[in-house]
């Protein structure tokens, strides 16, 4: 897997858990 397509992954989850936080 190339590191871009790792790197957009991780920061889909960071966006996803800073959006369950702020839902909170």
């Amino acid at each position: 897997m190339p590191w871009c397509w790792q790197r957009s992954i991780a920061y889909s989850k960071l966006l996803m858990f800073k959006h369950v936080v702020w839902a909170a």
